[in-house]
């Protein structure tokens, strides 16, 4: 999956976002899940958005929301969460530099290592 989440494209994104909507809705989780799929080098925006979708667009929550609450409530919930992925993906894409993702995998593989 890693693989699939490692190019910085639309595509990239797209499959992050779906992955994350179809993954469990517990945070710790998907951060757990996103750690290990940014060391294997996923693209440091598509596994944020994973982590994002697997929060915010879970099949589960959309699904109660739809039986509770109707669905305009679903639709805004999916609007936001996909509104949400899409602004976070701009800011990072202009703001994070491209070294960092490395200096940040060069850390996490020294840390898995043994350090505290």
């Amino acid at each position: 999956m890693a693989q699939v989440l490692g190019d910085g494209d639309l595509s990239g994104l797209t499959k992050a976002t779906a992955f994350g909507a179809a993954s469990s809705g517990c945070s710790f989780g998907a951060v757990a899940i996103g750690k290990g799929l940014f060391k294997k080098r996923a693209h440091a925006v598509n596994f944020l958005a994973f982590m994002f979708a697997s929060t915010n667009l879970i099949v589960e929550l959309g699904l109660m929301i739809l039986i509770l609450l109707g669905w305009e409530f679903l639709v805004a919930e999916l609007l936001g969460g996909l509104i949400l992925i899409a602004v976070m993906a701009v800011i990072v894409h202009f703001t994070v530099p491209k070294n960092l993702s490395d200096e940040v995998r060069e850390t996490l593989k020294f840390c898995s290592e043994g350090c505290m």
